[in-house]
């Protein structure tokens, strides 16, 4: 009878791997678009946070899960505050609108990167889109191509250069038809020349409205120099900001709104899929032939497990990799010290923004890795900085920096 469990067994491990393995060789490029803050996958917005928390030193950069209704009055009162919604689909009430309006009209600056919004924010805004409807009811998305050329331009005479940014990714965006240029006017446009981006002013503040939220993707600002384009946008907004809110509300909204009251739990959801709605059953019934036979179960010894891996450096390489294969060392250079001030700020709290000998000294005492390696780091960021460098150059940065990982 063991021998017969035995080889039940190793026909269900057979079987699992047979159905799982596809799956996984398939999995070689994400391409499901989720503009989550924290996802570092092609379309998430990570790098696009991160791009802002160097923009705004200093500026605390928080998440909302909440809508502006259920936020405390001192936070709706306050000013100098910067709301950025990006999301795939804005679908507020006639409540959400009225508090986004007050919000604003205090001083604060609210930005809407939506591919679609619903009756409400159309009427509100004033605004007809390339497709109306139909995102909402049927939950298609007519704005969305696999790997076509995509470009996004800046009004010449709100912005500085550069003025347009592309990327071989996703053409995943909509355009403004029709607007109301009594209240609106248009700071952004669509490779084909259509409004894509609207700015509305109210009492103190301003609302602006874009409909290319694949602009705000990893992919796309880590992309050449599309970074400016984050930094473009940030320009609009106050100097000195006291808060930054990166929405998450909208975001989830609609698929909350779609579980409502159904109690969908883990299991309901591994059963979407039917390669493991086939593992699932044949794990049940081994489990069933386990208790069955009334075999006991040795206890295996708990693996030993490492520390966690650092995606945050794992991501650092991955884009490395890519702008030195181009022969681009000077802006990989720049990336390359873009991400390690980055890290400098966030783990060991030191002010980068200027570079010099103060900012060596510090670094060499929080850090303990020596004060001629931090001269040596800072003197290379500075020859980095002048002009274009060479391979050689490049990878005695890429060497220092190494070293102060290694150290640090």
């Amino acid at each position: 009878m063991k021998k017969i469990i035995l080889y039940i067994a190793i026909g269900v491990a057979v079987v699992v791997a047979v159905l799982l393995i596809p799956v996984r060789n398939q999995q070689r490029f994400n391409s499901k678009i989720t503009l989550g803050v924290k996802d570092k996958i092609p379309y998430g917005t990570y790098a696009s946070n991160a791009i802002l928390t160097q923009l705004f030193p200093g500026v605390k950069v928080t998440e909302n899960h909440k809508p502006l209704s259920e936020w405390n009055r001192a936070e709706l009162d306050s000013g100098r505050q910067i709301l950025i919604i990006v999301t795939k689909a804005f679908d507020p009430s006639e409540e959400d609108l009225d508090y986004l309006t007050g919000f604003a009209q205090r001083g604060n600056s609210v930005f809407i990167s939506a591919m679609a919004m619903n009756g409400n924010a159309r009427e509100f805004f004033k605004v007809r889109q390339r497709f109306e409807g139909d995102y909402f009811e049927a939950n298609v998305d007519p704005g969305f191509r696999l790997f076509d050329s995509f470009a996004v331009k800046l009004d010449t005479a709100t912005f500085e250069q550069p003025h347009t940014f592309g990327f071989p990714g996703m053409y995943y965006d909509n355009y403004f038809r029709e607007y109301d240029t009594s209240i609106a006017y248009a700071i952004g446009y669509t490779k084909n020349e259509q409004p894509n981006m609207l700015a509305f002013n109210t009492f103190k503040g301003s609302i602006y409205l874009q409909s290319t939220p694949v602009s705000f993707t990893n992919l796309f600002v880590l992309h050449q120099d599309n970074y400016k384009y984050i930094e473009r946008i940030a320009s609009l907004f106050p100097e000195n900001p006291k808060r930054i809110i990166w929405d998450q509300y909208y975001l989830y909204k609609k698929d909350d709104d779609q579980k409502g009251g159904k109690g969908e739990g883990l299991l309901s959801v591994i059963l979407q899929y039917p390669n493991f709605q086939w593992a699932f059953w044949l794990a049940l019934l081994f489990l069933a032939l386990y208790i069955i036979t009334e075999i006991r179960r040795r206890q295996r010894i708990v693996p030993e497990y490492g520390k966690p891996a650092n995606e945050y450096m794992e991501f650092v390489s991955t884009i490395g990799k890519l702008y030195y294969e181009k022969g681009d060392h000077q802006n990989l250079g720049e990336k390359m010290i873009q991400f390690f001030l980055e890290y400098v700020r966030q783990k060991y709290k030191l002010n980068t923004q200027f570079i010099n000998a103060d900012f060596a000294h510090a670094l060499a005492v929080k850090t303990a890795i020596g004060k001629e390696l931090a001269d040596n780091i800072v003197t290379q960021i500075h020859q980095t900085q002048i002009g274009a460098i060479n391979a050689d150059e490049l990878k005695q940065l890429y060497d220092l920096l190494e070293t102060f990982y290694k150290k640090a």
